[in-house]
């Protein structure tokens, strides 16, 4: 890849779909790049190397060149997550809030903070934690981010983990959450996002 810059960052695998009769393009959410289509060559021969990290909902460290298109060239995978979880419920909050990102976030726009959230969230619900107060509390973040869902004075700004967990031990505290985030996602326009709002409530 002579003359091409080698980008090196974590990212969440959104969505994938083939490409040609071997290759795979993946809608990953990157700590640096935010959202962006990854081009993968040939995965979809069995002795590819790059298999692996092309799954829905996977969280890897990815390397991608960007020239005409962003070309993923290698990686690993950090965690598996949700192919690991037992718990279905924890499966299913995860790949909504996914899905609330690849519907909201705009392409080539770096959303650092709210990969923290995600991260955060992730390793949160990997510990078990109650998935639908730890959901709630994580899509209010993130819709707040976005400008979408009001504030609240006592949620910490830039804190993730610690402010997921602190909406979660506090009953009238999560309820103030859920209200602003159920209202944020009913005011949405549904006419430019890929996810039906009944989905994510």
């Amino acid at each position: 890849m002579d003359g091409y810059t080698i980008f090196h960052t974590e990212a969440f695998i959104l969505h994938t779909s083939p490409h040609g009769e071997s290759n795979r393009t993946a809608i990953a959410f990157t700590e640096s790049h935010g959202v962006v289509p990854l081009f993968a060559k040939s995965v979809r021969v069995s002795s590819s190397k790059l298999k692996s990290l092309v799954y829905p909902y996977r969280y890897a460290s990815v390397s991608f060149v960007h020239g005409k298109r962003y070309v993923l060239i290698g990686g690993k995978v950090i965690d598996p997550f949700i192919t690991m979880w037992e718990s279905q419920k924890h499966k299913e909050v995860f790949v909504r809030t996914l899905r609330l990102i690849r519907a909201l976030l705009p392409v080539y726009t770096a959303e650092p903070y709210i990969f923290s959230i995600l991260r955060s969230y992730a390793h949160l619900l990997k510990n078990k934690k109650d998935p639908q107060y730890t959901s709630t509390c994580a899509e209010y973040l993130i819709l707040r981010e976005l400008g979408i869902a009001e504030e609240i004075s006592w949620v910490p700004v830039h804190n993730t983990e610690e402010t997921i967990s602190l909406c979660t031990n506090n009953t009238n505290y999560f309820a103030e959450i859920e209200q602003k985030r159920n209202y944020a996602l009913s005011q949405l326009n549904l006419s430019r996002t890929r996810t039906s709002i009944h989905t994510l409530q």
